[in-house]
């Protein structure tokens, strides 16, 4: 059988050059690496941001022109049949979408997958970027949404116009490996509790108000490591605070940087608790990390996280920037092992059910 050409506009670097590896970087990578590749021949065109924070306008306008060019290229000289794309927030979405426009101009199919939960804020903000990506949806055969939260807002956006473009893939993550992860775990010190943290080390990301909840929290009957995996422009500030303002032999803080592999999977092994207090989101592989490898999970209410917990049934939710909710979410699970048990236990078996792999590749092979 003779395969599709597929032009793959995403993130397939290992990771960054500064060390990190984002939600879209494993989505693209897993794509290829999946049996789609058994009917599918990729021709790639890599867009990995080069830093967090971006590099200045300039540098990025420049990388953004030379990326259109190479893709006007691929499209005459290898002749894809159709084109994906995906796309983070920000700037992301102009170059994104122009290349949407181009490749339908040129009489290909093209699949538009918009992922980054600050999208919603800069929509809403301007009114240009609203207008811009109803064309740039005009223009694709199908949108890809990582959930219901997802594919109610793209349909009220377009006032309802165009549902049978959006198309519900929920975000995957490899749970064969995570159930793995869950079954080995490690030998619980019913008075020691590790809470985790992974991502960008930022004001929006909603660290600084756990670390203000972790201070004025009451958890002196038990030993708390509280680890913060990544980096960002917070991290050297929280450090020195954590030096400062710990004056209580209980609660200690480590910044151990971006963790990969083996390491970060000894982390999500030993934690007891997983707090994602981030503003904003799509689908966070992060908090579906560490649900299917069984830690019960604190989020906030924000993007598609409403389609991965179940509000005091898998995880607790609270809203954003609410640190007394937090704070009291907290106290709940570090003093109620049970309920860490249960929420750990139904939150693995949800994201076994709906967000493998193989189950996105089904619904992929079928758009492609």
């Amino acid at each position: 059988m003779k395969k599709k050409p597929v032009l793959f506009v995403g993130s397939f670097l290992e990771k960054a050059k500064d060390r990190s590896v984002g939600g879209q970087m494993y989505a693209c990578k897993s794509l290829v690496g999946s049996s789609l590749s058994n009917y599918i021949d990729w021709i790639y065109l890599d867009t990995t941001g080069k830093s967090v924070p971006p590099p200045s306008m300039y540098s990025r306008l420049v990388s953004a022109i030379f990326r259109v060019f190479k893709f006007c290229y691929l499209l005459i000289f290898y002749s894809p049949s159709s084109v994906l794309i995906f796309s983070a927030n920000g700037p992301s979405i102009y170059e994104k979408g122009f290349m949407i426009t181009i490749a339908k101009l040129l009489g290909k199919r093209t699949i538009f997958a918009p992922r980054g939960g600050p999208l919603i804020d800069e929509i809403a903000a301007s009114n240009f970027k609203k207008q811009y990506f109803k064309l740039i949806v005009k223009y694709s055969n199908y949108v890809i949404c990582q959930g219901t939260f997802w594919k109610e807002y793209f349909n009220d956006l377009l006032n309802r116009n165009s549902p049978e473009k959006l198309v519900i893939i929920p975000n995957w993550i490899d749970v064969d490996f995570y159930m793995r992860l869950k079954n080995e775990g490690v030998q619980e010190n019913l008075n020691e509790i590790n809470i985790l943290f992974m991502g960008w080390m930022q004001v929006e990301k909603g660290i600084n108000d756990l670390f203000e909840a972790l201070l004025v929290s009451e958890i002196k009957n038990y030993k708390v490591n509280m680890y913060f995996l990544g980096d960002g422009n917070q991290r050297e500030l929280l450090t020195n605070r954590s030096i400062l303002e710990n004056k209580s032999t209980n609660l200690n803080f480590f910044f151990p940087g971006w963790i990969h592999g083996a390491d970060k999977f000894a982390y999500l092994t030993k934690a007891d608790i997983f707090v994602l207090p981030s503003y904003s989101e799509g689908m966070p592989n992060s908090l579906m990390e560490a649900m299917a490898s069984g830690i019960a999970c604190i989020s906030t209410n924000v993007g598609a996280v409403s389609d991965l917990i179940d509000d005091q049934v898998n995880g607790i939710m609270y809203k954003p920037k609410d640190i007394k909710a937090l704070t009291f979410a907290i106290e709940q699970l570090v003093g109620n092992r049970e309920q860490r048990i249960i929420f750990g236990k139904k939150a693995a078996e949800k994201i076994y059910r709906n967000h493998s792999l193989e189950s996105a590749v089904i619904s992929f092979k079928r758009i492609l």
